[in-house]
C-alpha cells in the first residue's frame, strides 16, 4: 500500500506522532499527506492492522 508507506514516512519525519485521525479536517489531511481523507483512512487502517501505529481516539496517530 503506497499511501500507507507515505503516512509511515511522514510520521517518522515528525518524531513519530501527528495529530490526525479519522475525524480530522479533510483539507488538513490533504495539506500534510497530499491525499484524500478516504485514502488517509485506508492507509492508517493498513498500518494499524500491521501493528505499525497506534491510533489515539480524537488525538492522533503515533508509531509503535
Amino acid at each position: 500500500e503506497p499511501n500507507a508507506q507515505k503516512v509511515y514516512e511522514i510520521l517518522k519525519e515528525h518524531g513519530g506522532y501527528l495529530p490526525y485521525h479519522d475525524k480530522s479536517n479533510p483539507n488538513a489531511i490533504y495539506e500534510t499527506f497530499k491525499m484524500s481523507k478516504k485514502a488517509f483512512k485506508k492507509a492508517i487502517g493498513h498500518l494499524y492492522k500491521d501493528k505499525q501505529i497506534i491510533i489515539q481516539k480524537g488525538k492522533g496517530i503515533s508509531l509503535k
